[in-house]
């Protein structure tokens, strides 16, 4: 698989959605999300940024310096204590970054403080809910620490998947509001857009977290291999398309395995060389009669959506209907 991840070339992933439990000595989780906040729930492997105040962190960000992620970094280390195969673990979580955030905003304006920005991935030895069961059984506690031993914590609801096709304005992408330009590429890496918009036939990739377990398993806090291949089990995703103009994600298939009948991506699975990147390769459907090219208020002319057996997002697109005018005018 030669595909370039060109859209975006530092990975500062966060997670969906939350449900906030906090706590420690001095420090309080007061956020973790792609936009703003409303509580945590996280699946097997998923890559997300946690907000923090009350930590003696770095007045300057500090990444992770290898392409593993340490599991101390900026004076900043993480645990999960979680439901794994062996029973109540507590495992040692890598951190890719930490950095100041400001939450200063309309709603909050200067003066305002400066929380502690902490990207992490979620171990894949934390268990999901078992097969065709949707609501997560299990729950465990994820601890913020610095070595001044401040420390947060925050409940984590354990779940099979909690996808999230990643978007330029995501909270750890600088945005603080989420939302934003979708992040799908032609095959040469290079962003769909209404200039170059897709072409019916093409084979795109759409970039997520949050898809859980792959086959063979991928390994906490290291880049995935190019081969073999770490790839989601056959027929648990399933996409959706709808060619309604500006339309939002809507639910497709979420059972396990998907029906036969159902519209699967191409490929499923990380991304050779980063941690906690899920690729998904699709092929675009030829529009339908009347479908209106992008421009003059059709943001997109295409919303693929991607559902697994616990959650589901998509991303909204433009789509090249030129030909569709060729044809009717011939």
């Amino acid at each position: 698989m030669s595909t370039k991840l060109l859209f975006y070339k530092w990975l500062f992933l966060s997670l969906a959605t939350a449900s906030l439990v906090l706590g420690g000595a001095t420090g309080n989780v007061v956020a973790a999300g792609y936009g703003l906040p409303v509580g945590i729930t996280a699946s097997p492997g998923q890559v997300i940024t946690v907000l923090v105040e009350g930590l003696d962190a770095p007045p300057a960000a500090v990444s992770s310096p290898s392409t593993t992620w340490p599991t101390t970094l900026g004076g900043i280390t993480v645990t999960l204590n979680a439901m794994t195969e062996t029973g109540m673990t507590t495992l040692a979580v890598p951190l890719s970054a930490v950095f100041p955030f400001s939450n200063c905003s309309q709603l909050q304006p200067s003066p305002c403080g400066v929380l502690t920005g902490v990207t992490l991935q979620i171990p894949f030895e934390m268990l999901g809910p078992p097969p065709g069961r949707l609501t997560p059984p299990f729950s465990g506690a994820l601890t913020i620490s610095d070595q001044s031993s401040n420390a947060a914590t925050v409940t984590v609801f354990q779940t099979s998947d909690q996808i999230h096709v990643l978007r330029s304005l995501d909270t750890v992408l600088g945005g603080q509001v989420g939302g934003g330009i979708p992040a799908v590429t032609h095959a040469d890496g290079t962003p769909v857009s209404n200039t170059p918009p897709a072409k019916a036939g093409e084979t795109l990739v759409m970039y997520a977290v949050g898809l859980g377990v792959t086959s063979p398993p991928a390994v906490t806090g290291a880049p995935s291999p190019a081969s073999p291949l770490s790839q989601a089990p056959p027929q648990t995703f399933g996409i959706r398309y709808d060619f309604e103009p500006n339309a939002a994600s809507s639910i497709g298939v979420r059972s396990t395995p998907a029906p036969a009948s159902a519209p699967v991506p191409l490929f499923v699975g990380l991304t050779p060389g980063y941690v906690g990147l899920y690729q998904v390769n699709f092929s675009v459907p030829t529009p339908p009669s009347g479908t209106p090219a992008c421009g003059s208020g059709v943001n997109s002319n295409l919303t693929v959506t991607l559902s697994g057996p616990a959650s589901f997002d998509g991303a909204a697109i433009c789509v090249d209907v030129s030909e569709l005018s060729l044809q009717k005018n011939s």
